[in-house]
């Protein structure tokens, strides 16, 4: 090949190895923003998991809603027999 061939071949090149760098560079930028993005989610996930945990937790350690109504109830017949001991005088 000629001088002026490969003069003609390098000006394209040189070109060509620039677009590539800023399109690698676009795509490095991609990436990072994406494992930001990746990290932040997985960062997240981990903050509601322990929130769920929590919230297991507390709910098993909590009566629940029967067992709340059954003492009511009991309170109530408790209360009710209490006043018919004093209509009564048995107390």
């Amino acid at each position: 090949m000629s001088a002026k061939q490969l003069k003609k071949l390098n000006v394209p090149l040189s070109r060509y190895v620039g677009q590539l760098r800023a399109e690698l560079n676009s795509k490095q930028e991609e990436l990072e923003r994406l494992q930001r993005t990746v990290e932040d989610q997985n960062k997240n996930l981990a903050l509601k998991e322990e929130e769920l945990t929590s919230a297991q937790e507390a709910n098993a350690r909590a009566p629940t809603v029967t067992m709340k109504n059954m003492v009511d109830r009991l309170k109530k017949q408790l209360s009710d027999k209490e006043k018919q001991h004093q209509v009564y005088g048995v107390y």
